[in-house]
């Protein structure tokens, strides 16, 4: 019976192939996946090492959370550096300074799209390389002004040496330097859209405002014999009003957030290849059942001439096995260069993350084969079960076919129960009152996966009567083929409908897709239009923030009637982490459209200090109401107390990422060491676009758009996914 099934497998070579093509394809997705995250995975986890296996202690500026912004912790003074040396047990410390500052192309156009690390490091000691994540690929440090190292990614892509000069925007007027050197971070390939700007730890403390004599973090290394916690402890007793972490607790580098980034690419991924598999088991299952019914007479004759049921079954579970183990084969080969695919495509789509080498993991191999085998064996198993419950001489009559089996009304409740419960889900997800966003889009996934099978399920039931009504045309202009699809395709319903399932997966997907991608975009643009009143958006060029100096010089603008900025800090509030604003009431009001709720503020410029607005979701998610106190907490562990005088209306999307409580400027100020702006609101006439854009040159880090450009920007991503 072995050689029978491998026999027929041979003689339908083309079926067997295009059969095991749904399976490549399905468990290539699923390896693909697979490869990508864990690619880059080991990159993230090659940046951490890098920056922070070397160092056992960092003091810093107390902390309550971390953040995935540089730059949004405050400041300690440098005399502090002399009192951690002081300590028993450290071998080395060395202040350092981390902010942001942006590379500029030879083009004038700011490079990468973030984060943008720019590093103050102290090369007067050499031991002190031993702190540092970057190694000197050629050249040296930098030692005194105007001088810098940057990173090799950069150096390589945009065609900079030793001797180059660069201009560098550090969150004000760009400057120039002078390339004394290129570093390397770690052994990482690239840092993606990342770069770097190593300058001279004086020359940085000069640079970045509010770090004159003073520094982000103090770094230490244990003297030989004492270990990281020994040191730890030390410093926790002599800094007892300072934060003393380890460097990755620490994460001056913000690598969390691009694990976190990492891990939903990955999802999104296995996404795709789980319904890849989906809709492959359907072509699978079709297709092994037209195999089991155009050999119904064979499987019959063999049962005549002494085969036993056991025998027939195996014969047909080979064929699903050979299929599942060539099918499953092929796909881990096909995920290897589908998942450098991927990665050279989310290049292409602006999401050039860090990599090293690709990697391709013994768990990769071990979950896509298992997918794909079971789901073949699967698929094949109700087929040949049913090849053996057909008495062999029914079968010998000419024109026979297998039939339906008798437990249809079985599957029809089924059909319709699971399509019920279905439906049932996707009305809670769409039309519950009070469910979270991101609840109603976990309970539409199950409700869609459960719909398709619901109704693939019931679509035999339809598919003779559709198949009627549709084939006529066919038929009419086909003829005598026409009418022969049409009469195949009412023959056998149930085949017809689990070959139409597949077809009916991708295009509902399609569609849903373009659909949804189509209303985030049309409900964000709305939204942003009817948040912002500004004609003009001073945005920041990638992921950074806008220098508080632009807003400044395009303030200085003739016919520029109104200028407001938006600053912006992560806070906690009942263990939740939750973006603030901070704004100047007092302009606000003519760049920012605000909706009330009845008994709330009406006039923003009216809040004074202490109050605070909040969005509506926010209320009714904590039970808060006009005239309560919130007590909010800083990254820098500050607190903050304000009384709620508004409630604002807002729609769930909140696509212009406002925050969810804003308050005056002067109360912002008070816990939040945010000193850039999220972004920058022009109110000018059109004819004064051309000024601003000059006011505007020096920096190359911002960039000025009309507010309907800065919607489309912000909706980017959409089109990328």
């Amino acid at each position: 019976m072995i050689k029978v099934a491998f026999r027929g497998m041979l003689t339908r070579r083309l079926r067997t192939s295009l059969t095991a093509l749904a399976i490549v394809l399905g468990v290539g997705m699923v390896a693909s996946a697979f490869t990508v995250g864990d690619t880059m995975r080991k990159a993230a986890d090659s940046l951490s090492s890098a920056a922070y296996d070397g160092t056992d202690a960092v003091v810093s500026a107390p902390t309550a959370f971390a953040t995935d912004t540089i730059g949004q912790s405050d400041t300690i003074p440098a005399s502090t550096l002399d009192r951690v040396r002081s300590v028993p047990g450290v071998g080395l410390a060395v202040g350092d300074v981390l902010q942001e500052a942006r590379l500029i192309g030879k083009d004038g156009k700011a490079l990468g799209d973030g984060p943008y690390f720019g590093v103050g490091y102290d090369a007067s000691n050499p031991r002190n390389e031993r702190l540092s994540p970057f190694h000197l690929k050629s050249g040296r440090w930098a030692t005194g002004p105007a001088e810098v190292v940057i990173d090799a990614g950069t150096a390589r892509k945009e065609g900079f040496a030793v001797g180059d000069s660069i201009r560098i925007a550090a969150h004000g007027p760009q400057q120039g330097f002078r390339v004394v050197g290129v570093a390397r971070f770690g052994d990482v390939e690239t840092l993606g859209t990342a770069t770097a700007a190593v300058f001279d730890l004086k020359t940085a403390q000069a640079l970045f405002a509010g770090h004159s004599g003073r520094y982000d973090n103090v770094l230490v290394a244990a003297a030989p014999g004492h270990s990281g916690t020994e040191v730890r402890a030390a410093l926790h007793k002599t800094f007892p009003q300072l934060s003393v972490r380890t460097a990755e607790a620490q994460d001056r580098f913000t690598f969390d957030g691009l694990k976190s980034f990492i891990s939903i690419i990955k999802t999104v991924l296995l996404v795709f290849g789980f319904i890849a598999i989906f809709v492959g088991a359907f072509t699978i299952f079709n297709t092994l059942s037209i195999t089991v019914a155009q050999r119904a007479r064979e499987l019959a004759t063999l049962r005549t001439i002494g085969a036993s049921r056991r025998q027939v079954l195996g014969s047909v579970l080979t064929e699903s096995l050979v299929l599942a183990v060539l099918g499953s084969a092929l796909g881990v080969v096909a995920g290897l260069g589908l998942g450098k695919g991927v990665m050279s495509l989310l290049t292409s789509l602006g999401l050039d993350l860090p990599r090293t080498s690709t990697v391709f993991a013994t768990h990769t191999i071990v979950t896509a084969a298992l997918v794909g085998l079971i789901v073949t064996l699967v698929s094949g198993l109700v087929p040949a079960l049913r090849a053996t419950r057909v008495a062999p001489v029914t079968m010998l009559h000419e024109g026979s076919e297998l039939p339906t089996g008798k437990r249809s009304r079985k599957v029809a409740i089924a059909s319709f129960g699971l399509t019920g419960l279905a439906l049932a889900i996707l009305a809670y997800a769409l039309f519950a009152p009070g469910v979270k966003t991101t609840d109603r889009l976990m309970a539409m996934a199950p409700g869609g996966l459960l719909l398709f099978v619901g109704v693939a399920m019931l679509s035999n039931r339809f598919a003779r009567p559709l198949a009627s009504v549709l084939g006529r045309p066919g038929q009419k202009l086909g003829g005598i083929a026409g009418g022969l699809a049409r009469r195949n395709a009412m023959r056998n319903p149930g085949r017809t409908s689990a070959t139409a399932a597949a077809l009916m997966i991708g295009v509902s997907l399609v569609t849903f897709v373009a659909v949804f991608g189509s209303g985030i975009k049309s409900a964000a643009k709305g939204e942003m239009g009817d948040k912002l009143a500004a004609r003009f958006v001073v945005a920041p060029e990638g992921w950074s923030a806008v220098s508080a100096g632009s807003l400044d010089a395009a303030a200085k603008v003739p016919g520029v009637t109104v200028t407001s900025g938006v600053r912006q800090s992560m806070a906690k509030y009942d263990g939740d982490e939750i973006p603030v604003d901070g704004i100047d009431t007092a302009t606000a009001g003519r760049v920012l459209n605000f909706t009330w709720k009845k008994g709330a503020a009406a006039d923003i410029s009216k809040l004074g200090p202490g109050d605070a607005v909040i969005r509506d979701e926010f209320a009714k998610d904590k039970h808060l109401k006009v005239g309560d106190r919130v007590t909010l907490t800083s990254p820098s562990a500050k607190k903050v107390t304000v009384t709620v005088r508004g409630i604002e209306k807002t729609k769930a999307l909140n696509a212009s990422s406002s925050g969810i409580v804003t308050m005056p400027i002067a109360t912002f100020e008070r816990a939040f060491a945010v000193r850039d702006l999220r972004l920058a609101l022009v109110d000018a006439p059109a004819s004064a676009a051309a000024a601003l854009e000059q006011a505007l040159k020096p920096y190359p880090d911002v960039k000025l758009q009309t507010k309907d450009e800065y919607a489309k920007a912000q909706l980017k991503w959409i089109d990328s996914m």
